[in-house]
């Protein structure tokens, strides 16, 4: 089982054709407790993904705001069109104050 935090960013393709669009999928392994669950009759602390920033070569391209209602490690997919050859890279935050990001960013070829 993958460590909590770990950061899954993989495209469906690794080059493009300038004006295609690509699809980008990422999984964060992550409990995403909503605080309402009881563990011993106790209530469990509410841990889940607020925020899934998006960049491309540094520069965000859409920030999605989250909720609790996402499923134990969320997956995401979506699709960029670029203009040139550059770099994707995402980090998912938490309302714990965790910050959570691919190792590497993902390299996408233009041509």
């Amino acid at each position: 089982m993958a460590k909590v935090g770990t950061v899954i960013l993989k495209p469906t393709e690794n080059s493009v054709t300038k004006g295609k669009a690509i699809k980008v999928q990422s999984v964060l392994i992550h409990p995403q407790k909503t605080g309402r669950e009881k563990k011993d009759g106790k209530p469990v602390k509410a841990h889940h993904v607020t925020d899934i920033d998006i960049k491309f070569d540094g520069k965000s391209i859409t920030t999605v705001k989250a909720t609790a209602a996402l499923s134990e490690n969320p997956y995401i997919a979506f699709y960029v069109r670029p203009d040139k050859t550059g770099k994707i890279s995402i980090e998912w935050k938490d309302n714990q104050g965790g910050s959570f990001k691919n190792k590497n960013d993902l390299e996408i070829k233009v041509s």
